[in-house]
């Protein structure tokens, strides 16, 4: 416990002690604050996602026994009134991920702003993820259509929150389908896209029902062994189970 308090006051010892979280999730709040004219500030999002990368397992264990008393949401609802921001009421959801889930650049946590008006298109400030919308085809899933800003992995699986035998969460789908007729063949853990390092999106498969990327005349199936994930293209569309998606990139993101 000692140790974990001198981290909490010396952020720079781990990286991930709460203060420098939360420091790194204002800071990204702050930048998708948008100016729409007479000096006037919103915050357009119904949605805030925000995932903490801890460094290994001990930082792991204490940030979960944390999270639940934290009061993140708060903070941020705090934050954009001390600074005259309107918004309406946002649904905020908050996971530590693994100790290997790291990212490479050493970030301390990723913020995912959604919006619920899917006739607007959102400009936001750059993150340090990118912007990719995901529309659902085929299959009914928890929105018709996902829009993520500044996320660099997100989930794609059935339910929101798979549970274990014991019924506690194992992780969060970031589009979730329904436990329907064809939700039944997307896993509960399906796979993932990921912002790759070199700036490219990427999908990666751990299901059982498989994973085929529709490009033009082509499908892809894509390996469950390949760990870097397979490169997509803007307009891929992507059979998860019986369950269809399609991938559209916001502008400035790479295929």
């Amino acid at each position: 416990m000692f140790d974990w308090v001198k981290r909490f006051f010396n952020p720079e010892a781990t990286g991930d002690a709460p203060i420098e979280i939360e420091r790194s999730m204002l800071d990204q709040i702050e930048r998708r604050i948008q100016r729409v004219g007479g000096g006037k500030k919103v915050f357009p999002f119904t949605t805030i996602d925000v995932e903490i990368y801890p460094k290994d397992a001990e930082s792991a264990s204490d940030l979960s026994s944390l999270a639940p008393r934290w009061g993140l949401q708060d903070q941020i609802k705090r934050f954009l009134e001390e600074h005259d921001v309107e918004h309406g009421d946002f649904a905020f959801n908050l996971t530590v991920a693994g100790a290997g889930d790291r990212p490479a650049d050493d970030i301390a946590c990723t913020v995912a702003c959604r919006s619920h008006n899917t006739g607007a298109t959102v400009q936001t400030g750059s993150g340090n993820g990118g912007d990719i919308e995901i529309e659902v085809l085929e299959g009914n899933a928890t929105e018709r259509v996902y829009r993520f800003y500044g996320r660099k992995r997100i989930n794609l699986g059935r339910l929101e929150e798979p549970t274990d035998a014991r019924g506690r969460p194992t992780h969060r789908n970031h589009v979730a389908f329904l436990e329907d007729e064809i939700g039944g063949t997307v896993s509960r853990s399906h796979g993932e896209i990921i912002l790759a390092s070199d700036g490219t999106w990427r999908i990666k498969d751990s299901s059982n029902g498989g994973t085929v990327v529709l490009r033009k005349d082509e499908r892809i199936k894509v390996s469950s062994r390949d760990l870097r994930g397979f490169p997509l293209v803007d307009g891929d569309e992507i059979m998860l189970g019986k369950a269809r998606i399609r991938i559209a990139f916001a502008q400035g993101a790479r295929a």
